[in-house]
């Protein structure tokens, strides 16, 4: 062994052999705070070495898959562990030197590190010296929650007209991705006398199918007990939301407006046995209804539909 690990061998020898108990308490926190320092400057090295070890290709040379899996089976660590203080060792002194001397000095510790190494390349280049410096200056302040807060918005507090910038440029993506996946499906299910709604739509398109059936969706009463399933039930609703001619097959064309709404019903609501998910599905099916009621409503070369009864 050579000397300097020997002197440090038996110096930390010497120190466990101090009587804890003995220690006033200002000591024992004077100790604690000596260890927790040697522990980060201890780690430091350890990430030197390392990353001198990969960087020399030793772990190959040794029959190992990668240096991960080395020092995985060398010291009986996890993968999860032996894989972070790679990658931790690979990016503090290239990518960000300040953070390597900062855990050296014991100012840091290694996981605050870790959350450094990890938010200062998502920083455009001509950013990062900054956002290095900012998150070692917060991190002698804030525990692992605010500065993991301030880690993930660090382009808001280094640059924030860039990150306002970002911001849009991400949200019209988004928007972009939401139209382009927009998808509407029926599917009839085999032996089964229901059909599978299925579909994705962008915000504002959502937006317009709420505006349109969020005014039926409310409880209306219904004085003749009529569910749902019943031949009169959509007469029901029609009558309970106000609409006028709600079957296409049974409207009037001289009605002055198929499309328009009277007033809402003002009854008790307690007696709607409709579940909420029931009075939405009706009420997308009445606005489907309204829809081809309207004399306006664009050719189609397809029949009607018409309601079969399973029952």
């Amino acid at each position: 062994m050579d000397r300097p690990w020997a002197a440090v061998q038996d110096a930390l020898k010497e120190c466990a052999r101090v009587s804890t108990w003995a220690r006033s308490p200002q000591e024992l926190i004077d100790d604690v705070d000596w260890v927790q320092v040697l522990s980060c400057q201890l780690a430091a090295l350890n990430l030197e070495l390392l990353r001198e070890v990969d960087a020399q290709g030793i772990p190959a040379r040794l029959g190992a898959a990668n240096t991960t899996a080395w020092i995985r089976d060398r010291y009986r660590l996890s993968a999860h562990t032996a894989s972070q203080q790679v990658r931790l060792a690979a990016a503090l002194d290239p990518r960000i030197p300040e953070t390597a001397a900062a855990l050296v000095d014991g100012s840091i510790n290694v996981e605050q590190a870790q959350l450094i190494a990890k938010a200062v390349p998502t920083l455009p280049g001509q950013y990062q010296a900054d956002g290095e410096k900012f998150l070692i200056d917060q991190c002698a302040h804030l525990g692992p929650r605010e500065s993991g807060w301030l880690a993930e918005r660090l382009l808001d507090q280094i640059a924030p007209e860039v990150a306002e910038q970002r911001a849009a440029e991400r949200l019209a993506r988004s928007e972009e991705r939401a139209y382009a996946d927009r998808c509407f499906n029926l599917t009839d299910l085999h032996g089964d006398a229901r059909v599978r709604f299925s579909g994705w739509l962008d915000r504002e398109s959502a937006a317009v199918v709420r505006a349109a059936i969020d005014p039926l969706c409310a409880p209306r009463s219904n004085p003749n007990g009529a569910g749902p399933r019943d031949s009169d039930a959509r007469d029901w609703d029609a009558r309970g939301s106000g609409l006028r001619s709600p079957n296409p097959r049974t409207a009037d064309p001289r009605d002055s407006g198929p499309c328009d709404s009277g007033p809402h019903d003002s009854g008790p609501r307690d007696s709607d046995p409709r579940t909420p998910g029931q009075r939405r599905a009706d009420a997308l099916v009445e606005v489907c209804r309204l829809a081809l009621a309207c004399r306006d409503l664009p050719d189609n070369a397809e029949q009607q539909p018409r309601r079969n009864n399973y029952h």
